[in-house]
């Protein structure tokens, strides 16, 4: 059986029961929207052999991490409901009174590790001609700006 299709009847009607029947701090497990996304693990005894299996397998997690980031958007924007990955169980209701909080502390980490990656693609070039490297240092020199003011943010 195919997946369940993103905004069709029973898509909405998954919203509508997220909504209705989880509160905040409740957390949705991962079986039961594999379950409500018609998702069928893979059986070895289905595939003819072990790497059509794999392939199998990971097409299942794939299907299953779109219709999730395309679910979690949709609650989040529709909805109004915000969820947090919680590993190996399921995805968390986030409180409304910690929403803002969590999507700050996502915003300071991601940024924190785009200012690493960024300094080091920056710190680590080979070398250039003499008028190559002068723009690059003013570069380099409005992102070392950039990174300073940012540097409070905690």
């Amino acid at each position: 059986m195919k997946h369940i299709e993103i905004n069709s009847n029973s898509w909405l009607s998954l919203i509508e029961e997220i909504n209705n029947t989880y509160n905040p701090g409740d957390i949705i497990l991962h079986e039961w929207l594999k379950d409500r996304f018609h998702l069928q693990k893979p059986r070895f005894k289905d595939y003819y052999n072990e790497d059509d299996f794999i392939r199998g397998v990971g097409l299942y997690n794939l299907d299953y991490l779109t219709l999730i980031d395309t679910l979690r958007e949709q609650l989040l924007k529709d909805c109004k409901i915000c969820l947090r990955s919680i590993r190996n169980e399921g995805y968390s209701i986030i409180p409304p009174k910690e929403q803002v909080k969590y999507g700050y502390d996502i915003f300071i980490k991601e940024l924190k590790s785009l200012i690493k990656k960024i300094y080091a693609i920056m710190n680590n070039v080979r070398p250039v001609s003499a008028t190559q490297r002068a723009i690059a240092n003013d570069k380099i020199a409005r992102f070392s700006l950039i990174k300073q003011m940012l540097s409070g943010l905690k």
